[in-house]
């Protein structure tokens, strides 16, 4: 979903407000995440046992109809680029005109799909690249490493506090989605990007030595 929600609000956004609506949709998605974690230990306190089903079924149960809900809104009201959606439920014609005009100096407008241009993207050496980068980014970040360490020490994090806790992990990163955005249209992208990697670096000497107080090492899961 990011990389399409991310070539939609480029399409109707400037630069410069792409920079801000980008941080506040990131924002958004980390605290989806966090949220999912307070949605856990709810389920397994006050619905296990309900109906006969365990409190985690519960949690699938919860998660499927908000899934299908949002699989709604895609199919109906999730616009595309202004140089294609039509006239469709939230907007009209002249909606359009006005979202085509204001961006038509700022924003490349997609073109359809062609052979040409498919050999265009898979010939360019940064498709690849980047792709790979991404591939190796995936390889040392896992997600679920705070939950598997609290996990084997119960006599500090009980079941329910494994998954609150996790909320917390991730409600931290809604503060940076907000400020990194702006701080990168002002000074840029490789001060505030450079920065943020310095955190990425105290978590991973934290985790080779390992044997430390457990607190410094899950502040190092932060």
């Amino acid at each position: 979903s990011f990389p399409v929600t991310y070539v939609i609000l480029s399409s109707y956004l400037t630069p410069s407000e792409l920079f801000k609506r980008c941080g506040f949709y990131g924002a958004w998605a980390v605290a989806g995440v966090a949220s999912a974690g307070a949605l856990q230990s709810s389920a397994m306190n006050h619905l296990d046992g309900l109906a006969g089903l365990a409190g985690w079924r519960w949690q699938f149960i919860i998660d499927a109809a908000i899934t299908f809900g949002i699989f709604l809104y895609g199919v109906f009201l999730f616009p595309g680029t202004p140089a294609s959606c039509k006239e469709f439920m939230l907007f009209d014609e002249d909606d359009m005109i006005f979202a085509r005009k204001r961006v038509e100096n700022y924003v490349n407008v997609p073109e359809r799909w062609t052979l040409k241009m498919f050999k265009e993207t898979f010939s360019t050496w940064q498709l690849y690249a980047c792709s790979l980068l991404w591939v190796l980014h995936h390889k040392v970040w896992y997600s679920n490493s705070a939950q598997l360490y609290m996990k084997t020490v119960p006599q500090y994090f009980p079941k329910t506090a494994v998954t609150t806790w996790d909320s917390y992990i991730n409600s931290s990163g809604i503060g940076f989605a907000l400020l990194i955005p702006p701080l990168c249209a002002y000074y840029g992208k490789m001060v505030p990007v450079n920065i943020s990697y310095l955190t990425a670096f105290y978590a991973a000497i934290v985790f080779v030595i390992w044997d430390v107080p457990r607190n410094v090492l899950m502040s190092a899961f932060f």
